[in-house]
């Protein structure tokens, strides 16, 4: 209880509940016993006890008059009022009495005459209407107009007054200060992250496993070690209604119901941003990127549900024609030895499920092409690092180990999605085996040092390792395991970049300069070569450094737009088509325009595109506008589902038409007309605005209007295509798969 002020006087007892409250403000007038002003939770005004007042009461006459107000009760007003009678007559005046007298006290209270303002809180107006019907002792009062009008029942109140006499005194008087104040809800991003707001903490041991550093001999054992990152709440992801189905699904497919086209850069980042959380991707690459593993613990085993199941990879092998090979791998570990048990011929699922129960570990190698929301992740996350992204499905038995250790050429993440696996990674032996650019063979253990991460995985948890570094996985003896493996980076570095352009460079530095023409010195091969390579003469000297001059002058003939150019197209040979959204359908050739109506029998839904249709690229990683001997227009939108499954498609076009794919290139994620188009002639424009969108290179802002007027489906028929090739063509499959390629 606060202390109280000079200007105040002591706290006295409520009359209404009998806790500690502020002493009420005094007026020189009888008829009422306003209480203080209330501001919030706060203290009263000083206005409140100010010296305005007439000659105040003493503090013994407050308490005596409380006293008075805190023994009324319904019997007592009936003694006082209609008197101490058990008649019929005075029950009944009871009850119209117990009807009318509410009202009127409010009315009162209400009034500019007792209060003063009418912006009294409820709880007070409550309260002095109680303080004010217990102090009445006049009959006249009662049979006055006010009361005969008023219709409020009594009992209401008196039941709050009962209930309020039945808290503990020693609680605080709350009720007298308003509601406590809302707690303001977190304004939290419901594309990527949960409703609990994620608190990661750093620890040296994860699940009673100590992180090690690699031994000295290694660059990369300089590097911290492995961050081990837990979440300290149970996180579960949203989950949203997409419209193409009756299934729920998490944020990693929350996009697919929204009706926006946005930047599919940033899309592919917020689902990254949704991978590693509670990591910022900001640290992630700072920190972890390429240089040592990622453990995330989230302690929710629901957190990769929405992304597969084994019920899932059951039902893809019933109603799909995969192989053996080409899309399931049937593998053991036994004895430190690997063996596949590939047979010939479709994949059937009584013959897969009875390799599982003989302890075989199953890998499913392209899930994103029966698997919508592996697709969605992947085309967007390949948006994101601009270079392909794939995925591998893996079934592991309990007791038992699918694979060798090995390194793989990839930037890994593993998604644990159902049971538990126990990871041990291992650093890079020496620096040769830093980020190497293919995979290794299969080790033994005497190959291995200590691990650098030794954990047990579960549902819910992701682990991350560069390429490089050695790991293999096992099931524990009392449960299963399935996990995605992501993998991104495959061939996607700056010597990757240098391979492409420096033989080009030569050539045209060649073509241009004169020095790179001239022939060699006529006896160069006297002391150049390994045989001379010890030593050093004069000659040797004048031939490094005239080599040196024309290599620093070989910089400045380096084609690095059109090298980068080839790696783009390589990268949309093995790309994914993009995963549209229903509404990116609605907006594209993909989900809009002519259908056949059976009802009418004739042909509906006819639209074209319009001068002032507002248009842009579909996706900013679908297209690429490539200068070779003709300048080509690159795309993945026909692409198939797997990997390399079909060539990637590309349109010639002429200078002018070049010129507006790279104005539209320029503008994403903007929308413009088609009259705003680099072209002057208003019919080229639309002729080329309709090619493009006829070969679902671009999307409108809004669905096209039909022409005929009549966008409604008499059949029934919907607009939107609900299989899951809506811009591809899923019924490849890759032949020439390696073995152990990302094998994880």
């Amino acid at each position: 209880m606060a202390k109280t002020s000079p200007k105040t006087r002591p706290p006295s007892k409520s009359p209404v509940n009998g806790n500690l409250a502020k002493s009420p403000k005094i007026k020189t007038q009888k008829t009422q016993l306003p209480s203080p002003s209330i501001r919030g939770r706060g203290r009263p005004k000083k206005s409140d006890f100010q010296s305005e007042l007439e000659t105040p009461k003493s503090f013994q006459d407050v308490k005596i008059e409380e006293r008075k107000s805190k023994g009324s009760s319904l019997k007592k007003f009936k003694e006082k009022l209609l008197g101490s009678g058990d008649s019929i007559d005075n029950k009944n005046k009871v009850k119209k009495m117990r009807k009318s007298l509410s009202k009127a006290l409010n009315n009162s209270i209400m009034s500019d005459e007792d209060v003063g303002s009418s912006a009294v809180p409820i709880k007070r107006k409550a309260r002095q209407s109680l303080l004010l019907g217990v102090n009445l002792s006049s009959k006249e009062f009662i049979n006055s107009k006010t009361l005969k009008d008023s219709k409020s029942s009594l009992r209401v109140l008196l039941g709050k007054v009962q209930r309020k006499k039945k808290q503990s005194n020693s609680e605080t008087d709350v009720s007298s200060y308003g509601k406590p104040p809302k707690r303001p809800k977190l304004d939290i991003p419901n594309w990527a992250f949960p409703k609990t707001s994620p608190k990661a903490e750093l620890s040296k041991n994860v699940g009673g496993c100590g992180v090690k550093t690699a031994p000295k001999t290694v660059k990369s054992s300089k590097k911290p070690p492995a961050v081990p990152i837990t979440t300290s709440k149970q996180q579960k992801p949203p989950t949203t209604l997409l419209r193409s189905s009756s299934t729920t699904s998490s944020a990693w497919t929350r996009p697919l119901n929204e009706e926006r086209l946005g930047d599919s850069y940033l899309e592919g980042s917020k689902i990254f941003d949704y991978l590693i959380q509670p990591v910022t991707s900001v640290k992630f690459f700072r920190d972890i990127w390429e240089k040592k593993p990622l453990l995330v613990r989230r302690h929710n085993p629901d957190y990769n549900k929405a992304l597969f199941s084994t019920s899932e990879f059951d039902k893809i092998l019933r109603e799909n024609s995969l192989n053996f090979t080409e899309n399931i791998d049937i593998v053991t570990y036994l004895n430190e030895q690997r063996e596949t048990h590939n047979p010939d011929g479709r994949a059937h699922a009584p013959v897969v499920w009875d390799f599982y129960q003989q302890g075989c570990s199953v890998r499913l190698l392209n899930p994103q092409t029966y698997s919508k929301p592996i697709w969605f992740v992947l085309s967007l996350l390949q948006e994101f690092f601009c270079c392909m992204a794939g995925a591998n499905v893996y079934l592991t038995p309990p007791g038992t180990q699918g694979f060798a250790p090995h390194w793989d050429d990839i930037e890994a993440f593993i998604l644990q999605v159902e049971g538990k696996k126990h990871w041990q990674v291992y650093e890079p032996r020496n620096e040769s085996e830093v980020l190497p650019r293919f995979s290794s063979p299969n080790f033994k253990s005497a190959d291995l040092s200590e691990p650098v991460l030794d954990v047990m995985l579960e549902a819910g948890d992701l682990l991350y390792f560069p390429r490089g570094f050695i790991h293999q996985g096992k099931t524990p003896d009392d449960s299963h395991s399935l996990h995605i493996t992501f993998s991104v980076g495959q061939r996607n570095t700056w010597g990757d970049l240098i391979q492409k352009m420096l033989p080009r460079a030569v050539e045209i530095a060649m073509e241009e300069d004169v020095d790179f023409r001239t022939s060699l010195p006529t006896n160069y091969l006297n002391y150049m070569g390994m045989a001379f390579s010890d030593y050093e003469t004069e000659s040797r000297k004048r031939f490094t450094d005239k080599l040196k001059t024309l290599i620093d002058r070989l910089w400045s003939y380096c084609p690095i737009d059109p090298a980068v150019d080839q790696l783009g197209v390589a990268y949309l040979k093995s790309s994914l088509p993009p995963c549209l959204t229903e509404y990116e359908k609605e907006c594209s050739v993909f989900g809009n325009g002519e259908r056949w109506s059976e009802s009418k029998g004739t042909v509906m839904k006819a639209c074209e595109i319009e001068p002032d249709t507002e248009i842009r690229i579909i996706r900013r990683g679908s297209v690429r506008l490539v200068s070779e001997e003709t300048v080509s227009v690159y795309h993945n939108l026909e692409n198939a589902r797997v990997y390399e499954g079909s060539e990637s498609k590309c349109i010639e076009v002429e200078h002018e038409e070049a010129e507006v794919i790279e104005f539209l290139l320029n503008k994403y994620p903007e929308f413009v007309l088609v009259e705003e188009l680099p072209i002057q002639d208003l019919e080229k424009q639309m002729a080329l605005a309709q090619l493009l969108y006829n070969r679902g290179l671009i999307a409108t802002k809004s669905p096209i209007t039909s022409l005929d007027g009549d966008d409604d489906d008499d059949d029934g028929e919907d607009g939107d295509d609900d299989s899951d090739d809506a811009c591809c063509d899923c019924n490849h499959v890759n032949d020439d798969d390696e073995d152990d390629d990302g094998a994880v």
